[in-house]
């Protein structure tokens, strides 16, 4: 074992160290002349162990159970929890410590497959955008795809076919229409001109515009 002494000039603070691991007693003796004694400071430190940074191949994704599927057709979603774990204890850890390239989805679509057929009904475009129009209600069978409705035919839905109730017709957009301008038919108007001694009839056409 190795012992390092130091000591400064003009300065009352002799230091000695001792490296690594004491095993046994020390003595250590004092000798003053005229200073007036300060006592011992001892002082010790831990080894800080720098921890290692393992593997990555101790690092896998861990993924849990897929979840129900959010629709029964047409197509849905399944969601699954997706996380960073350690192999040796199994504990959760950063994300960063897993290979990115190799993260398994965390959803899927589910149910992809058509909706069956069912009745559906909804009223028809109003016949006039002003001026009180009809419209009338419309039972069709149609079936829900994955992005959006087709109409089918009628004999593919296997529940009744409903009625469509009263009244028939109904009424809609019963405002009144904004003025617009009506012309009227054109008219022929004679008119002389009078060029030397030769007289030249033309004839102009014209037209009443009413509002």
């Amino acid at each position: 074992m190795k012992i390092t002494y130091i000591h400064e000039s003009n300065k009352y603070r002799d230091e000695i160290i001792i490296p690594g691991l004491v095993t046994e007693d020390l003595k250590l003796v004092f000798v003053f002349f005229r200073e007036s004694n300060e006592g011992v400071v001892i002082r010790y430190n831990v080894p800080v162990e720098i921890p290692v940074k393992p593997s990555s191949d101790i690092f896998y994704w861990k993924t849990g159970e897929w979840s129900t599927c959010s629709k029964t057709c047409a197509g849905g979603i399944s969601t699954r929890d997706v996380t960073c774990s350690r192999k040796d204890d199994n504990t959760r850890v950063g994300i960063v410590n897993c290979p990115q390239d190799r993260k398994p989805a965390g959803e899927q679509v589910c149910n992809a497959q058509e909706c069956p057929p069912e009745w559906h009904s909804h009223l028809t475009a109003c016949t006039k955008t002003c001026g009180k129009g009809t419209q009338s209600k419309k039972i069709e069978c149609r079936r829900l795809t994955t992005d959006h409705y087709c109409v089918v035919n009628d004999t593919e839905c296997t529940e009744p076919r409903p009625t469509a109730g009263e009244p028939g017709l109904i009424y809609c957009n019963e405002i009144a229409c904004p003025p617009v301008y009506k012309p009227e038919p054109w008219s022929k108007v004679s008119k002389v001109n009078h060029i030397g001694k030769q007289n030249m009839i033309c004839e102009l056409d014209r037209r009443k515009v009413l509002c």
